[in-house]
């Protein structure tokens, strides 16, 4: 009974935490990552020094995720440790996306062990997320649209638009050590989602393979591997709650290193 209650009070505490770091933290570090690349660094031979500092901020916004977790889920995180990444390396990692917790995951545990990474992310984000869906736009995180088969199939055009951002971001990427992460899936993991797909993967939705294939066009001749990492949750369906309350028993991270293949490097990645 009792600890039930000292579970509900730190779970009550843990929640008020985690709003203020996804809300109140952002509102402090967007005027001052705006100050740092605006006034303080703002010409483009400073860009290696500016996005070391950014990407520094970056991590502690998502160390703060990381402990509000920890706190409350102790002894629960079983991490694989990398072998054969090179921090002045160029790599496209991949992964599985189950939960909004994929990128904490990814960014605290993987992100130390890796170059500096930059997530390709949904143009929705930037709206759906108050505030805090604008640090990764001030960190040059590519926001692609992902518009939908009704929409592509009306106006064929719109899907050069995200390739271009894609190949953008890439041809930026190849200049400095990189990680770009791609969630190949495009979209959280549901059985619902699952069902309607009729997917052939029994945990995997159907990939959505042009940014992928953009990606390794762009980043082909420098590329040093593809990450493939997998993330397990100890439940299918992953809530907020879960991660407050303390509900998760175990979180599973593996990893493999896969070298691009050398027939990959010479065919072209002709655009539709």
């Amino acid at each position: 009974m009792i600890l039930n209650v000292f579970k509900s009070i730190l779970g009550c505490f843990l929640a008020f935490l985690f709003i203020f770091n996804f809300i109140v933290t952002p509102l402090i570090l967007v005027p001052i990552i705006t100050l740092y690349i605006i006034v303080l660094f703002p010409f483009p031979s400073t860009y290696y020094h500016r996005r070391a500092v950014v990407h520094g901020i970056m991590a502690f916004w998502m160390h703060n995720f990381r402990l509000i977790y920890v706190l409350n889920n102790w002894n629960t995180l079983d991490v694989e440790k990398m072998h054969g990444i090179k921090q002045d390396g160029h790599y496209i990692l991949i992964c599985n996306h189950r939960s909004w917790f994929d990128i904490v995951l990814l960014s605290t545990e993987i992100g130390p062990s890796v170059p500096p990474y930059k997530f390709i992310l949904k143009k929705i984000l930037l709206w759906a997320l108050p505030v805090s869906g604008f640090v990764p736009w001030l960190l040059d995180f590519p926001f692609i649209n992902r518009f939908s088969h009704a929409q592509l199939k009306k106006n064929p055009a719109l899907r050069h638009k995200d390739i271009g951002i894609i190949r953008h971001a890439c041809q930026l990427f190849c200049k400095y050590p990189s990680t770009l992460i791609i969630f190949p899936e495009g979209t959280r993991f549901t059985d619902s989602k699952h069902a309607k797909q009729q997917s052939p993967y029994t945990n995997l939705l159907k990939p959505k393979v042009t940014g992928m294939a953009v990606a390794v066009d762009e980043l082909k001749g420098s590329i040093d591997g593809i990450i493939d990492i997998t993330i397990h949750y100890s439940k299918n369906d992953v809530s907020f709650l879960d991660f407050i309350m303390g509900r998760l028993k175990r979180i599973t991270i593996k990893n493999r290193l896969i070298p691009l293949p050398e027939h990959l490097r010479s065919i072209p990645y002709n655009d539709p």
